[in-house]
């Protein structure tokens, strides 16, 4: 078992790394890669590997609203009748004689309009449009398999149309096929942040601190924590004070990181869902990792900046599981429930 389970090994990393050629070449000498050559089943991972899992991709779309233009029916809605070993070396073949890095350049354009038109139609709520769009992006990587906008607009469209699991399949295929493509680690964070976020149980907050008796007496009032400074574009100096407490509390080993599993402890603790771990990675990814991929201080307060642009109220449901929803209004002055005690006269 464990030689079967070795050859099985060496084949599978052999399938990934090799052309037609030297695999054929290989085959002559070995009797077991001789055997894999012939199990059409093997070149069909290698053209989901080397050309992108496009007969899964279109069959995803086959369940949504979305109408895929004729001529891409016709090529993946079966499997190719000549088998999936004539179909890759045609394929390999035919992409060979392109410069695909010119190639590339050249449709980068039509991506980007395609994207564009995405977001309009998203704004519109208008789905017919998807139909031109969808059949447009296979094309482009039916010719140019390393498009990694093309991922990015299909992901999008699955996503917006609720197919959530269809969506993370593709994100996760345009970032194997296209790893320099920024932009879709981006929206895979942002996709499984508003999934975990409409997910999440309805949080139970601390009680508030408890003052002194001679406290109690004062005039006070329960404000909102302010969240950014008063130009809007910056957070305030009292969240980053609340953030930096946090992130100290949860870098155990203190060493301005947050490690994985610090990094999920703290998710855990503040919205009630363990991540995965395409999520703790994403996270550094984006927003600002150290050297071993974790997410540093700085990244942490870059995540919490960009999502209070956006929604205010999200912020501070992170800061009220853990305690820090509200300020004491004494005399004018604000005080930091959680940060500061009060203080007897």
């Amino acid at each position: 078992m464990d030689r079967l389970l070795s050859e099985d090994t060496i084949i599978s990393h052999l399938e990934e790394e090799l052309n037609p050629a030297d695999l054929n070449a290989l085959a002559s000498t070995c009797k077991s890669i001789s055997s894999a050559l012939t199990n059409d089943s093997f070149w069909k991972r290698k053209t989901d590997q080397d050309f992108g899992s496009l007969f899964t991709i279109y069959h995803f779309f086959t369940t949504t609203s979305v109408d895929v233009a004729p001529d891409l029916r016709v090529k993946y809605m079966h499997p190719p009748s000549s088998g999936w070993r004539h179909y890759y070396q045609t394929k390999h073949d035919k992409l060979s004689q392109t410069d695909q890095a010119v190639l590339k350049k050249q449709t980068q354009q039509e991506v980007e309009d395609a994207t564009l038109a995405l977001e309009k139609c998203i704004e519109e709520d208008n789905s017919l449009s998807f139909n031109h769009l969808v059949s447009k992006m296979l094309w482009i990587l039916d010719l140019i398999p390393h498009q990694g906008g093309c991922y990015y607009v299909l992901a999008s469209i699955l996503y917006y149309l609720h197919h959530d699991d269809q969506a993370d399949f593709v994100l996760k295929e345009g970032r194997r096929m296209d790893p320099g493509f920024q932009p879709l680690a981006a929206l895979e964070f942002d996709l499984n942040n508003e999934r975990w976020a409409q997910n999440q149980p309805q949080q139970h907050l601390p009680p508030p601190p408890q003052s002194s008796q001679h406290v109690s007496q004062r005039r006070r009032s329960s404000l909102k924590l302010p969240v950014l400074d008063p130009d809007g574009t910056a957070l305030s100096p009292p969240l980053l004070q609340v953030l930096d407490t946090l992130f100290a509390a949860f870098d155990k080993d203190q060493d301005d990181a947050l490690r994985n599993e610090e990094l999920d402890h703290y998710v855990f603790s503040t919205n009630g869902q363990h991540p995965s771990q395409d999520f703790l990675e994403a996270m550094g990814q984006r927003f600002g990792a150290n050297d071993k991929g974790w997410l540093t201080k700085a990244g942490f307060m870059a995540f919490y900046l960009e999502q209070t642009l956006g929604d205010q109220d999200e912020t501070r449901k992170d800061i009220a599981a853990h305690g820090y929803d509200s300020y004491e209004m004494d005399e004018g002055i604000r005080i930091p429930a959680r940060l500061v005690g009060f203080e007897e006269d």
